[in-house]
């Protein structure tokens, strides 16, 4: 087999198109694109664009499973999915390797997928392509990675999504991406329109995210950096890095970016998207922990629930109300499974839910995909002892401005 057609961080964004690349591939060109001589790295990388992919699956069909109406889990890859594609993997998996060796640097890489669908611009995609951190690059891990990220399309969270936006369509294709796997000292993302910026942010120990602190930050005048970001110029060389980032894109688009620092200061970014979903038109308020706005209702609470549809035949769910559930947790009611009955099983027709969690809140891509879902009214972070102070039934309100929300009663 000849050598297979790759971009990297030289190439031209504008020949790794989104309907070859799928939209994560491309905008991290894009990025790549975007970064020379600014401050801020992009880890090197190889995508490669599987057009053999669609060939497959018509020569193959589409993996064969139980596709049911219950409530699965969010990111459960279906084993026969995985058999189904290791044919197709193995097929270039030392192709493959050698392209993770070029940029490994001796070390470990991470393998991205990259669906690609006809979808909306401006839709964030968030959370349905796959990455596996930590992959050896040689031909077994990374054919194996490879089956895996291929299957991945077939995830509850990744179909529901896709139908959602793209009902009746033909099964996606995608793109591998080869990235350097880099050891961080600070993860987070930055979220901004125009000039306002909000950082959301936590230390890794040991590989471990710690707790998540926010910081709101302008691109114009100047800022009172505190802490982490005042040492070194942190704050400042993120501040010159957004600026840069933004002033590559248009202003109205409002930009999510996941970035961090590695362990030897370097301010590193790994990828951004343009989503219209996260922004309030009329207060121009970011929605980045949470939907902007009040809202009122009596409370529903499915936390203590068996995850199961049989619940949902008890009206409360289905009246004018704020339901309550976990913000994951594959054995209980969490929000995919909420999601999946308010999109899939018509039991529900109520879109405001508080997401609930236990300790600090650690935003997911499911958050940024229910702003997008029509069905979804509001949602909300909120932790779980606030919310078990309140009685089932008891009329709440909701109160915020994207970053903080306050509970209480009505």
């Amino acid at each position: 087999m000849g050598a297979l057609e790759y971009f990297d961080e030289q190439s031209d964004p504008n020949d790794a198109p989104v309907e070859l690349v799928g939209k994560k591939a491309h905008e991290l060109v894009h990025l790549a694109d975007m970064s020379r001589g600014e401050a801020f790295d992009v880890p090197p990388f190889r995508v490669v664009p599987l057009e053999s992919c669609q060939e497959f699956h018509k020569s193959n069909g589409v993996p064969e499973f139980d596709q049911g109406e219950q409530l699965p889990p969010a990111h459960h890859v279906p084993l026969p999915a995985v058999r189904h594609y290791t044919a197709l993997a193995n097929d270039h998996a030392a192709d493959l390797a050698a392209l993770a060796r070029d940029i490994a640097g001796g070390q470990r890489c991470s393998v991205r997928s990259s669906v690609v669908a006809e979808l909306p611009r401006n839709l964030s995609m968030a959370g349905v392509s796959h990455t596996i951190h930590g992959v050896a690059p040689n031909v077994d891990h990374v054919g194996a990675a490879a089956s895996w990220s291929m299957a991945a399309m077939w995830r509850p969270y990744s179909r529901l999504y896709l139908s959602q936006f793209q009902p009746d369509a033909s099964p996606p294709g995608l793109a591998l991406m080869f990235c350097r796997y880099i050891d961080m000292a600070v993860v987070g993302t930055a979220t901004a329109m125009g000039d306002d910026v909000y950082l959301e942010y936590g230390r890794l120990t040991q590989g471990k995210l710690g707790e998540m602190a926010g910081l709101r930050f302008s691109l114009a005048g100047r800022s009172n950096w505190q802490g982490y970001w005042r040492t070194e110029r942190r704050g400042e060389r993120l501040r010159s890095a957004v600026k840069a980032l933004l002033g590559n894109t248009s202003a109205a688009d409002p930009i999510e970016m996941e970035i961090g620092v590695d362990l030897d200061g370097n301010l590193v970014f790994f990828q951004y998207r343009r989503i219209d979903a996260i922004v309030d038109r009329v207060t121009a308020d970011l929605a980045v922990r949470h939907s902007t706005g009040v809202v009122t209702g009596r409370l529903v609470s499915l936390l203590n629930r068996p995850r199961d549809l049989s619940v949902l035949a008890d009206p409360d769910p289905k009246a004018r109300s704020i339901v309550a559930v976990h913000q994951t947790d594959d054995s209980r009611w969490d929000g995919f499974a909420y999601l999946w009955a308010l999109v899939r099983s018509g039991l529900l027709d109520n879109g405001r839910v508080l997401l609930c969690h236990e300790g600090p809140i650690h935003r997911q891509h499911l958050f940024t995909a229910m702003l997008e879902f029509p069905q979804i009214e509001y949602v909300a972070h909120m932790p779980l002892e606030r919310v078990t102070t309140f009685e089932d039934g008891t009329e709440i309100t909701v109160t915020s401005d994207g970053a903080e929300a306050v509970l209480q009663r009505t």
